[in-house]
């Protein structure tokens, strides 16, 4: 009974994935990959992205999977 659900629009997004933990200084170094790689291919984003976190503290980091997603404009 707590449960609603909402229809919003749909987005794309650029998507990029990175393994390890996502510590402020390893997700920073990401991102600014990400904005290189898009800007290299003359792509270009919204403002504010949003990094995607999937595991839990437990799993090891190797096998942990990250995402960072910028909207396409």
């Amino acid at each position: 009974n707590n449960i609603s659900f909402v229809e919003v629009p749909s987005k794309k997004y650029y998507v990029w994935k990175f393994s390890g933990r996502a510590t402020e200084s390893r997700a920073t170094k990401q991102l600014e990959l990400f904005q290189k790689s898009l800007k290299d291919q003359s792509l270009q984003g919204k403002q504010n992205p949003i990094l995607n976190q999937y595991n839990d503290p437990w799993t090891i980091p190797f096998m942990r999977t990250n995402e960072w997603w910028i909207e396409l404009n």
